[in-house]
């Protein structure tokens, strides 16, 4: 007899699907499949992001070389600016806390109620992680990592798509 879980796994189709990629990306990774497609996916215009007043020099630096490379890549619009703005905050916070434990270490010593020796670990270290691992997610989110990365081929405008060149010359 089946377990409960498996059967409930096999009644709801949605419990194992992974997020929703967008189709501009599912056509660059050559994954797009016209019977999945979203018809009525919103169609966001690609343009070069201007970074929001709020960010900090360094994230302010980074916002401008991404927005650079991500509308090089023909994927970048309006409604990524959020996104990309908290990827560079996040990315600016991750070096301050890789300059500050840089000159203050990773752990420091404190003594216990009984008089021992202890190593802690810094809460720079904490913050340094969970940067580290939202900036990851995030570069992922855009395609920039390498793995990530990998999975696009996008072409430039001016690029003739290969097998019509083929026929053309052939044909």
């Amino acid at each position: 007899q089946e377990s409960t879980l498996l059967s409930t796994l096999k009644n709801k189709k949605t419990a194992m699907a992974g997020k929703k990629i967008p189709t501009k990306l599912k056509l660059l990774k050559g994954t797009l499949k016209p019977s999945r497609e979203n018809k009525k996916e919103p169609k966001a215009e690609i343009n070069l992001l201007k970074a929001p007043d709020y960010l900090n020099p360094l994230a302010e630096k980074k916002f401008n070389d991404l927005a650079q490379l991500l509308n090089n890549m023909q994927i970048s619009s309006a409604s990524d600016k959020d996104a990309l703005a908290m990827l560079t905050d996040m990315y600016s916070i991750y070096r301050e806390m890789r300059e500050t434990l840089k000159k203050v270490g990773f752990v420091y010593e404190t003594t216990n109620q009984h008089g021992d020796t202890m190593y802690r670990s810094r809460p720079e270290v904490s913050i340094l992680t969970d940067a580290w691992k939202n900036v990851r997610s995030m570069m992922s989110e855009f395609g920039l990592t390498p793995s990530s990365r990998s999975r696009v081929s996008a072409h430039g405008e001016n690029e003739e798509d290969p097998l019509n060149k083929f026929i053309t010359k052939n044909g």
